[in-house]
């Protein structure tokens, strides 16, 4: 009995020993953390110390708001697309080109980056637009508060999907849908699940290739049981009283042609990269918002967005749009005066090999209110958005979505 508890310590010895010395006498293996070591806390306090690297939004709302900021290190990962994203990016056998009236040149049977070394603002932008989370169909589930000055709060909850109609590199039909008479290069649908008033409401939206052809919108309201037809004008209303409009999802939804891109800077800026915890907010005190939030320290571009529409309701927008993964990490917004106005922030998560949202908040900064998303499950504190679903296309139609609402 004894010579047998004797090898069974030995064994167990040993089995630690080989586990822990696989990083030193192995292959190399990283053990990464989910999120960096905990660099310092910035509050109002300290806030000097690295003002010159934040957003504007990020300092008014540390200054004033009383947020705090836990600065990170770099998380250790290996990122890559999708295989297919970045052999189309890679791989290309015929050069994307931009042309004034046509729009976007040789990109739609391809795929991928269409600009893997951007030289200016506008290849910068059309990166971010064509990331498409990194995949040809994706899913993005959420909660959402909409919470107002003085602490009142209304909560929602629903599921934002898309598929790509063209530009398809990781599942069949590759290349894209055909026959595609109507140049459709995607589709995407918001789908609510509650409160019981909002609960089977959908909007479809249907965009184009040409740089002319506006956006075709529906919703079925589903209270009333009807389909109605939403014109493109109203991409700039907001989405069912929060505090982003319906260019804003994901950071930047709006047209590649609709704008003029100034690219005004190349820094590393302290952004909400790999913030992968499920973050409490607070619905007052002074103001609502979210209590803290991760950032890290990360190369970025900063882009000026100017629309070309004189009626638009942003004066301009400032994206911090992150050099690795083209995502738009944060948008400080101004009014048509040149007045602060908003900010957009979509703190994600880097995963294997696409980004993984985790939160999206908008915060009107005159109102004193915002609205704020969550894309992770606050029980599990695991994400539900996922890409390369194989969607159905059938899915994204008015037919579709009477059926799903009833």
């Amino acid at each position: 009995m004894m010579k047998s508890n004797k090898v069974l310590i030995l064994a167990t010895v040993l089995t630690v020993f080989c586990f822990l010395a696989v990083p030193v006498f192995g292959p190399s293996v990283v053990f990464a953390e989910e999120k960096g070591k905990l660099i310092k806390v910035i509050d109002k306090s300290n806030l000097d110390e690295i003002k010159d690297d934040l957003s504007v939004a990020h300092q008014i709302r540390i200054s004033e708001w009383g947020m705090k900021a836990n600065l990170r290190e770099k998380k250790q990962y290996t990122y890559e697309p999708p295989p297919g994203f970045m052999a189309a990016t890679l791989n290309r056998k015929t050069k994307v080109t931009l042309d004034p009236d046509k729009g976007l040149l040789n990109y739609y049977d391809q795929g991928g980056w269409p600009f893997p070394e951007p030289e200016n603002g506008t290849e910068i932008i059309w990166n971010g637009l064509k990331s498409c989370f990194m995949g040809d169909d994706f899913d993005h589930p959420y909660v959402g508060h909409f919470m107002g000055p003085r602490g009142d709060e209304r909560s929602i909850g629903g599921s934002w999907t898309s598929i790509q109609w063209v530009a398809r590199t990781d599942i069949e039909p590759l290349g894209g849908f055909s026959p595609n008479p109507n140049g459709i290069e995607h589709k995407e649908t918001i789908f609510q699940t509650y409160p019981f008033e909002l609960k089977g409401t959908s909007i479809l939206t249907i965009r184009y290739m040409a740089p002319e052809k506006e956006d075709n919108m529906w919703i079925y309201v589903a209270s009333l049981r009807r389909i109605r037809r939403m014109s493109a004008s109203q991409r700039c209303d907001t989405y069912i009283g929060s505090d982003f409009i319906y260019d804003d999802f994901g950071g930047m939804s709006w047209k590649g042609e609709s704008a003029d891109y100034k690219l005004l800077e190349e820094k590393e800026m302290w952004l909400g990269m790999n913030n992968v915890d499920a973050i409490p907010y607070s619905k007052g005190k002074p103001y609502p918002q979210r209590i803290s939030e991760d950032l890290e320290k990360r190369p970025c571009y900063i882009i000026e967005v100017k629309h070309h529409d004189p009626n638009y309701v942003y004066g301009r927008r400032v994206v911090y749009i992150d050099k690795e993964t083209y995502t738009p990490v944060t948008t400080d917004v101004y009014d048509t005066k040149g007045n602060f106005w908003k900010s957009i922030v979509y703190s994600s998560n880097i995963r294997d090999n696409y980004v993984e949202g985790v939160t999206y908040d908008v915060y009107d900064m005159k109102a004193r209110c915002c609205t704020l998303l969550d894309m992770k499950q606050l029980v599990t504190n695991k994400s539900n958005h996922k890409i390369n679903n194989n969607w159905d296309p059938n899915h994204y139609t008015t037919a579709y979505m009477k059926k799903l609402g009833r």
